[in-house]
């Protein structure tokens, strides 16, 4: 409200100056800026052509015209506008990217580039040309080209989230899931309401066959906007997958919260052991999978899932048992992990004889015959999964 009455304010005093001096081109420019804050476009218009009579060689001007048509949808007439600035002034580095923009808006993509260029040969740290000619090579499925520029808007202003939001789409198109996440993660750190980035993360999250962290990511989305009809279908397609493995796992007990927390537990680490391993190992298969799990498990994964009705990944087949072997054996990717539980575990042996004991209750509610669980085991179930919720740590 304060700034309303400021640009009201401002105006007045422009008006001022201009019945004292109607030719007073330079009024007649701010006026104009001052209504499009205002979004009072048609009465900026036609302020700026006020401008633009007295003083047609006026290429800021010419630029500032474009824009308002732009915000009035009359781009053709914006790009005419922005040519004209050009002819003016061909090193009016702002205008080339504004006409960039506008041709990508238009569809016409190979133009934008070419603007963009320009824009960059005058300025190469002109951070949004370098983000917005990412998109006009996004638009045109040069997804490779796409992630180098963005990587040159980042160098230059780290802390532009769009750009690494930007990133993090063109690295799922070139199917380069877990540096998506991590380029995804980057931008909300910056900016937590960034809608793209939470959408687009969750979608690289189901790509790398983490459930979980998917419909997380998307109910973040959703909160800020629960308009978006592709992030809850997308959402749906996770719990689907979520509750398929939940399917193939509920105990016929009564024992419903105590399955739940060893099954939310198992799930998180599940699929943070995943995620911790593809980062430090590589996301490739002969990377975080043959180097990161022992050949026995994942021989027997590959049996479970040639005996499957429906063949999973592998890893899916990897059970709560299995991954206490698997920390055992690559324990040098988490020990800076178990630094943040480090003050309810002495050692890396009394975490690792918990999910011992954790596997010990899971069994005891999923097959009945192999024990019984009791509120101890409840207690204990619970104070795991806070356990490991602080292992995995945020995201």
């Amino acid at each position: 409200m304060r700034h309303l009455w400021r640009l009201a304010e401002a105006l007045e005093a422009i008006d001022k100056a201009l019945r004292l001096n109607r030719k007073y081109v330079d009024a007649w420019a701010n006026r104009a800026n001052t209504l499009s804050a205002l979004g009072q476009y048609e009465d900026a218009l036609q302020s700026i052509n006020e401008a633009l009579t007295i003083r047609s060689k006026y290429a800021l001007a010419w630029n500032n015209r474009a824009s308002t048509l732009e915000k009035l949808g009359r781009h053709r007439d914006a790009i005419e506008s922005y040519r004209k600035a050009l002819e003016l002034d061909p090193k009016y580095g702002t205008a080339w990217h504004n006409l960039g923009s506008v041709l990508s808006d238009l569809g016409q993509h190979q133009e934008a580039l070419e603007s963009f260029d320009n824009a960059l040969t005058i300025n190469s740290k002109f951070v949004l040309a370098w983000n917005n000619r990412g998109h006009a090579l996004s638009e045109m499925g040069k997804w490779k080209e796409a992630v180098d520029s963005y990587d040159k808007a980042i160098t230059t202003n780290p802390g532009l989230a769009i750009a690494w939001a930007n990133r993090g789409a063109n690295l799922c198109h070139l199917k380069r899931y877990q540096e998506a996440v991590d380029s995804y993660n980057k931008a909300l750190a910056i900016d937590n309401n960034l809608v793209p980035a939470l959408v687009g993360r969750g979608v690289a999250f189901f790509e790398l066959c983490i459930y979980v962290e998917a419909v997380n990511s998307f109910d973040e989305a959703l909160k800020l906007n629960a308009g978006l009809s592709d992030a809850w279908d997308a959402k749906n397609r996770a719990l689907e997958r979520v509750e398929k493995w939940l399917n193939g796992h509920r105990p016929p007990s009564l024992l419903t919260e105590l399955y739940d927390q060893v099954a939310r537990a198992e799930a998180r680490l599940h699929n943070f052991i995943q995620l911790r391993l593809k980062k430090e190992l590589g996301d490739d298969e002969a990377g975080w999978w043959v180097k990161g799990i022992p050949l026995e498990m994942r021989q027997e994964c590959m049996k479970n899932r040639e005996a499957a009705p429906e063949r999973l990944p592998p890893y899916s087949y990897v059970y709560l048992i299995d991954l206490k072997k698997i920390l055992d054996k690559s324990w040098k990717h988490f020990e800076s992990d178990f630094q943040r539980v480090k003050g309810q575990f002495k050692s890396k042996n009394e975490f690792l004889a918990s999910l011992g004991r954790l596997n010990d209750v899971r069994n005891a509610v999923m097959h009945p015959i192999k024990g019984t669980a009791n509120e101890d085991d409840l207690k204990f179930a619970r104070d795991m999964r806070q356990a490991i919720e602080a292992f995995a740590g945020p995201g």
